[in-house]
C-alpha cells in the first residue's frame, strides 16, 4: 500500500512519497512550495508514487544458485550464456558459484574459466552482472583452526590467490560497476557466531589486498562480503561490518544471505536462496515432465510458477536452485516405447558409487545430461521473463 505523506507543509513545503514514509525510502519526491494540494494534483502525485515504487522495486533482480559452475563442461556454459543474454532477459543478473568445486584432471586456476566465460557473455550483452564467490563451503568452527574446508579440502590461500587473479582480469569492468563481486567466506557456514565470521572474513580480506598488491592491481577500493550461514543475525553483521576492513584500507559492505525453508522467499536479508527446495517445472515445453516427487530434498517441493511469483513479489534478490546445477544426474522413467513423454529424476550424490559430484561428467548428450540441456535452459527462461526485475 502507498501512502501519501504531508509534513510541515507551511514551514518547509516538503512532501514525501513512499512505500515505508520518508526516513525508509531512498527515493523522495519533494515538492518546495507553499500552496496547499488540489484533490486532482493529489491524485497525480499518488499515481507519480505508484511508479516510482513499482520502479523502485523492479531495480531488484534475479539470480541463480549454481554451485559447480566451475565443473560444467561448454555445451553447458554455452546453453546458460544463450539464456543470460537473450532479448526479455533481465538487464542485471547474479550467479553464485564455489570454483573449488571442479573437474577431477583440471587445475584450480582453469576451474575459473567458466567464470570468466559467463562474465563476459553477460557484460558483453550490456547487462550487468553480480558474481557471488564462495571461498569454501560449509566451514564450520573446527575448520578454522587448519585454514581449511573439512569437506573438501579446500584451502582458503590458494581460492583468495585465484580471486586476486580474477579481478586483475576482470578490473575494467569491475571499476566500472558492469561486474560486482561478492565475496562469500564460506557458502552455507556451520559458524558459532558473528565474530567468527567477521574474523575469516577479516583475514580473506587482508589476504586479498596482499595478493592484489604483489600482482600490481590498483583501483580496487572496495570489497563486498557476503555471509551465508545459520548462526548469528544481518543486524549483528552489520553493525560488525566495519571490522572486516581490518588495516587495508579497503571500503567493505556486507550482505546477508538467507538459505532453505521457508518455502517463500523472507522478507528480510540481501539474497535467498531455495537450495534443497526442490523447484519442479509445471510448464509446457519441456523434454520431459516433472514432478514434486522428481528430486529428493529437503523442505516443501514448489512449483516453478508458483516460486516465480513470489521470486517477482519478493524484497531479497532470489536465487534459483536445481539439482542439475549441482551436477546432480538425470534418469528417465514411465518413458513410452519410442522413449518419449518421460518422467526425470535427478539422482543425489549419495546415490552414485563415486560419492563425488565433482566427478561426474559432462555429457553432451541431452539424455545423459548436459547438466545446463534443454531441460534447464527452458525451466531458466520461464523463470527470467516471467519474473522480471528489470
Amino acid at each position: 500500500m502507498i501512502t501519501l505523506l504531508q509534513r510541515d507543509f507551511r514551514v518547509k513545503g516538503e512532501f514525501y512519497f513512499g512505500s515505508k514514509g520518508p526516513e525508509a525510502s531512498e527515493e523522495k519526491i519533494m515538492f518546495k512550495n507553499h500552496l496547499p494540494l488540489t484533490f486532482a494534483a493529489s491524485l497525480l502525485l499518488a499515481a507519480a508514487c505508484i511508479t516510482t515504487a513499482r520502479a523502485q522495486q523492479n531495480n531488484n533482480y534475479l539470480g541463480i544458485h549454481m554451485l559447480y559452475l566451475s565443473s560444467l563442461n561448454d555445451t553447458s556454459v554455452d546453453n546458460l550464456n544463450g539464456v543470460l543474454t537473450a532479448s526479455g532477459a533481465p538487464n542485471h543478473i547474479q550467479v553464485t558459484c564455489v570454483p573449488a568445486f571442479f573437474s577431477d584432471g583440471a587445475s584450480a586456476s582453469a576451474a575459473w574459466g567458466n567464470l570468466d566465460k559467463v562474465a563476459k557473455a553477460v557484460i558483453g550483452s550490456g547487462r550487468t552482472l553480480t558474481l557471488g564467490i564462495a571461498m569454501s563451503f560449509h566451514t564450520t568452527s573446527t575448520d578454522l583452526q587448519g585454514g581449511a574446508d573439512i569437506d573438501h579440502k579446500v584451502v582458503y590461500n590458494a581460492a583468495i590467490t585465484n580471486l586476486a587473479e580474477f579481478y586483475q582480469r576482470h578490473l575494467t569492468t569491475i571499476s566500472s560497476g558492469s561486474l560486482k563481486v561478492v565475496i562469500l567466506p564460506s557458502l552455507e557456514d556451520d559458524l558459532k557466531n558473528t565474530n567468527q565470521f567477521v574474523a575469516l572474513a577479516k583475514a580473506i580480506v587482508a589476504k586479498l589486498r596482499t595478493e592484489l598488491t604483489t600482482l600490481g592491481v590498483s583501483g580496487v577500493d572496495s570489497v563486498i562480503v557476503r555471509r551465508s550461514g545459520s548462526n548469528g543475525t544481518f543486524s549483528e553483521l552489520k553493525q560488525n561490518c566495519g571490522d572486516i576492513a581490518g588495516n587495508t584500507g579497503l571500503k567493505v559492505s556486507c550482505q546477508w544471505e538467507v538459505h532453505l525453508p521457508p518455502r517463500i522467499p523472507p522478507s528480510s536479508g540481501t539474497v535467498w536462496s531455495n537450495d534443497g527446495n526442490f523447484v519442479y517445472a509445471d510448464i509446457h515445453g519441456l523434454t520431459w515432465g516433472e514432478n514434486k516427487d522428481s528430486s529428493t530434498s529437503h523442505g516443501q517441493p514448489t512449483p516453478l510458477t508458483a516460486f516465480t511469483a513470489e521470486a517477482a513479489a519478493s524484497s531479497p534478490v532470489t536465487m534459483l536452485w536445481r539439482p542439475a546445477f549441482n551436477l546432480h544426474m538425470r534418469h528417465l522413467t514411465n518413458c513410452d516405447s519410442h522413449h518419449k513423454n518421460c518422467t526425470v529424476n535427478y539422482d543425489s550424490p549419495q546415490d552414485k558409487t563415486t560419492h563425488q559430484i565433482r566427478n561426474r561428467f559432462d555429457d553432451n548428450s541431452d539424455k545423459q545430461g548436459a547438466f545446463i540441456g534443454s531441460q534447464e535452459v527452458t525451466v531458466l527462461r520461464y523463470f527470467i521473463s516471467h519474473a522480471p526485475h528489470h
